[in-house]
């Protein structure tokens, strides 16, 4: 499916970035991640290794930084990229935002927001001179309000919009882009919460947290099943949506230019056509 081609998987040192590392390696394609820790970055590419008998490649890279990236961008820029998944992503601080530290707040915004952004920047050139190429983006979280996660949610919520507008721009030259909400998948992130502490991200979302990590979440396969489809000549044709790893039926997608321009699986206001003011019962 990915022969010849080569993915990029910022964030592939763990997690969900780390399951779509190994599924495209299964599927032949010369698989490059992006993580900060270079310990998880071995323990990765030893993993694809002995799972699919691939050697990938790993570099230590911290995508909130341009000129890092743009030394990244210098070293792979002649493998035939193909893809690339921005699955890198921070909660950054926790808690009502006039009690988080102002530059954390920031931080998260740089990894989840601009680190995204610059990729696609970076990246972009390359994929129209080969006439092809796929974006994935991530904008789980996104979707409404998620109190004490702002840093987080607005990062994600930003996401969404990006990749609705950039993917109208890059369409016409055969490059799709489209973003993925994975659902609540047992990841780092998760983990962070019990770091905190309930007193930060509240009691509600505190006692569902050890719900999903008593229930084992949603299994890391199912977005980065989401993902190789959007990597495949089936989702050839299909732009600018957000689509649940875990709700969305995508396998059985028809006529992709119509879901395209149409206005399902995108971030909109509800507006009351009849004029009226008030929730309906």
């Amino acid at each position: 499916m990915l022969s010849d081609k080569s993915v990029i998987i910022t964030g592939g040192g763990r997690g969900i970035g780390k399951a779509i590392a190994l599924e495209c390696a299964k599927h032949h394609a010369n698989v490059i991640i992006l993580a900060r820790t270079q310990s998880q970055i071995n323990d990765t590419l030893s993993e694809i290794h002995e799972k699919t008998g691939q050697d990938a490649q790993g570099y230590s890279v911290d995508v909130s930084s341009y000129s890092a990236l743009k030394d990244f961008y210098e070293k792979v820029k002649h493998q035939n990229i193909f893809g690339v998944v921005c699955a890198a992503a921070i909660h950054g601080p926790i808690g009502p935002l006039e009690t988080t530290d102002v530059k954390d707040w920031t931080h998260a915004i740089e990894v989840n927001l601009f680190g995204t952004m610059y990729m696609v920047h970076l990246f972009t050139p390359l994929m129209k001179k080969r006439k092809e190429g796929r974006f994935i983006l991530f904008s789980g979280g996104g979707q409404g309000a998620f109190e004490n996660f702002s840093a987080y949610v607005s990062s994600k919520g930003a996401i969404w919009r990006f990749c609705e507008t950039v993917a109208k721009e890059l369409a016409p030259f055969n490059i799709y882009m489209n973003a993925i909400a994975p659902g609540a998948v047992n990841t780092a992130l998760l983990d962070n919460v019990f770091k905190v502490g309930k007193e930060k991200v509240g009691e509600e979302y505190f006692q569902k947290s050890i719900q999903q990590k008593e229930s084992g979440g949603i299994p890391v396969h199912i977005p980065a099943k989401a993902a190789l489809y959007l990597l495949s000549d089936q989702s050839k044709g299909l732009y600018g949506k957000t689509i649940s790893a875990v709700w969305d039926k995508y396998q059985d997608f028809k006529d992709l230019k119509k879901i395209s321009e149409s206005s399902i699986f995108t971030y909109k206001r509800v507006v009351d056509f009849d004029g009226g003011t008030q929730p309906k019962d």
